[in-house]
Order: structure tokens, then sequence, then C-alpha cells
């Protein structure tokens, strides 16, 4: 069975969510600057770039298991979510939307501290080239402008 326009419209929504999230995060930090050395205060501090990195990368796996439940393929995509990152990226998910105890809880830490984050930042890029590529292969011309990170 292949995934309808429609269903791959519907996937692309939260693609663009997390698109949003991600630009919410990289605004956040240019507006923030430099974390303060009091640490109240750099804990103040993170708060809304964390929300919005989490939000991102919490979107980003719900892109990676509509892309697995409409049984798309991407030679790229495909051999990105053969890696163990894609659990970990799962558990940062269930870390960031369900409730945890422990603020900076082992989910977030397995996630920033090693390379999946990295990993999921470049499956992000290969979603975005995913879905130019699928809307102009079906007749429909969307343009998403990659501002350069800072």
């Amino acid at each position: 069975m292949s995934a309808s326009d429609l269903q791959v419209g519907a996937l692309h929504r939260y693609f663009i969510w997390s698109l949003h999230m991600r630009d919410h995060f990289r605004e956040m930090g240019k507006a923030q600057g430099a974390p303060p050395k009091d640490p109240e205060e750099k804990r103040l501090w993170l708060i809304r770039p964390f929300m919005y990195m989490c939000l991102w990368f919490s979107l980003l796996f719900v892109v990676v298991e509509g892309y697995r439940d409409l049984g798309l393929s991407d030679p790229a995509i495909d051999a990105m979510l053969t890696s163990p990152h894609v659990e970990v990226l799962r558990r940062f998910r269930n870390g960031a939307l369900h409730y945890q105890r422990d603020y900076f809880d082992k989910r977030f830490r397995d996630f920033m501290s090693g390379p999946a984050m990295q990993w999921a930042h470049d499956l992000h890029t290969e979603f975005s080239r995913f879905f130019l590529r699928w809307f102009k292969e079906h007749g429909m011309q969307l343009e998403l402008v990659e501002e350069p990170e800072v």
C-alpha cells in the first residue's frame, strides 16, 4: 500500500511544527546570549530554549513514526533509521512529553550528551529534503528556506 498525498501532507504538518520549534530554539539561543554563571539564573535562562528544543525533537520523532507507519522509503532516511539513535530519540520524546520528576531526566541527558542529538539534527535535514522532493514529484511546489546555523 502506498501513502496518499493527503497522508503525506498530514505527516508534513508534524515536520513543519518541528521546523518551527527548531527555529524558535535557534532564535532563543541568539536572543539570550551566553549562559549566566549563577546556577539558579542559568536554570531560568534554560527554560525557553530547552522547551523549544524538546518540542523540536519530540515532533521529529512523530515524523519518524508516521514515516514508518505510511511505509515511506528514502535511501538516506532509511539508513539513518537503522541507527540505535532512533531509540534514544524515542526515549527523549517520552521524557519530554510525559511528566518526569527529575528536571534533567536520564532520557534528556542521554540524548543531549551523546551523538544522538547531532544525528537527529541531520535526520531533520534529510526529512526536509524528502518532503521537498515528494511534493515536487507529486506536482506541488513548496519552498522551505533553510537558514544557516549560527
